[in-house]
């Protein structure tokens, strides 16, 4: 749901829409009550009897939502968001701008938050290779546009701070000096993030790689 607002925040959405977009991605699964949790789980291929099982989870999710005088609003975005830019999604078969905005985000948000975590079936992908799956489909199953701003303006501006570099960081303050890892590889720990952190953004240049080992040194210790 984060992810969705950071986006939709991005794209200029108003509050309301917003409120809308965060509730459809916590909610847009919700149809999947109606599937057998042993199926939800199963960690080899689907056959098509169970696939065509899975594939009512949206209209079993929109017809939940219109009972809900709450969820009216959003119960679109809930049988829309298997549908793919190219037309080849279900349930109804839409194509580009016909897919309502909230369900096109949450169409790749969703697919990359899946894509990012573990599964009964496959561990979770890297970032960067998350990242490159969403671009080979954009286009075809994503709106080409939205994925663009999506991993310009979120994913690669957004600060995540691993294990790892939660260990670094503890280090650097032990030494005088200060860490951060920025999603994506190698990074610059920039003024911008300096100061949102509360450091002297004049004295935060310290160059890590995607391991957070250090590349670089200030000149002086960041305190």
């Amino acid at each position: 749901a984060d992810l969705a607002k950071q986006l939709g925040r991005v794209l200029g959405l108003d509050q309301e829409e917003l409120v809308a977009l965060e509730l459809v991605a916590t909610l847009h699964d919700i149809g999947k009550i109606s599937i057998d949790s042993k199926l939800l789980k199963k960690n080899t291929p689907l056959t098509e009897a169970e696939w065509a099982e899975i594939k009512k989870h949206p209209e079993v999710g929109y017809r939940i939502a219109q009972t809900v005088p709450e969820l009216r609003k959003i119960s679109e975005y809930i049988l829309c968001h298997h549908e793919r830019w190219d037309g080849n999604g279900y349930p109804q078969g839409l194509k580009g701008a016909e897919i309502p905005l909230p369900a096109r985000i949450l169409a790749i948000v969703d697919a990359y938050d899946a894509m990012t975590q573990d599964r009964s079936y496959r561990p979770a992908m890297a970032e960067r290779e998350a990242i490159a799956e969403l671009q080979r489909h954009a286009g075809s199953q994503f709106d080409p546009d939205l994925v663009t701003v999506f991993i310009d303006e979120v994913i690669e501006k957004r600060i995540t701070l691993t294990p790892g570099g939660r260990e670094l960081i503890a280090t650097m303050k032990a030494k005088g000096y200060y860490a951060a890892l920025v999603s994506g590889g190698f990074t610059v720990f920039t003024s911008r993030i300096a100061a949102m952190l509360g450091f002297d953004e004049n004295r935060a240049n310290l160059l890590l790689d995607a391991d957070g080992k250090l590349t670089g040194e200030v000149a002086e210790p960041i305190l």
